[in-house]
């Protein structure tokens, strides 16, 4: 298993791979969307995104902002100063022939890392409603739920 990260010109493979986890798994929790915008935050590293591989194959991704957060995502339990210290895991799926091997929580310790060697302070994930597994999952990391709006239940959780 290669844990790394992927640039720019790979995106083409994680669209690939978010299409067939789509087409075997309706509850996926995929927020991807590819535009000119993504690709120059992706390469300006104000987004990451973590790959997991096994055999060369991406079997799962995690896309991290590192931009602060919009006012609107903002959980109340976080004081609007910190806008802009906030990270946002706002894309993230393991495809379902490899779930139950901790790839998210390794994923999720990867992204808290990085965001708090940029000195950010908290990281906010957005979680589909239905999702139980991400949803006990974040909670066992000790991240906070927050707000439900249309379907997404959000968590949020200090780095200090």
């Amino acid at each position: 298993m290669e844990i790394r990260l992927l640039d720019s010109n790979e995106i083409s493979n994680l669209i690939d791979f978010v299409h067939q986890v789509e087409e075997i798994d309706e509850n996926c929790n995929d927020f991807l969307e590819v535009s000119p915008h993504f690709f120059k935050v992706m390469k300006d590293k104000k987004v990451i995104c973590y790959g997991i591989f096994e055999e060369d194959k991406l079997i799962a991704y995690y896309l991290v902002h590192f931009e602060g957060v919009h006012p609107y995502s903002l959980p109340k339990g976080i004081n609007k100063e910190c806008i802009n210290k906030t990270a946002e895991i706002f894309s993230f799926l393991v495809h379902s022939s490899f779930r139950g091997r901790s790839l998210q929580k390794i994923l999720t310790e990867k992204a808290e890392l990085e965001a708090i060697n940029r000195g950010f302070l908290y990281m906010l994930v957005k979680v589909k409603s239905n999702n139980e597994y991400s949803k006990n999952n974040f909670e066992k990391m000790g991240y906070i739920t927050d707000t439900q709006k249309n379907g997404l239940r959000t968590y949020y959780k200090s780095l200090r």
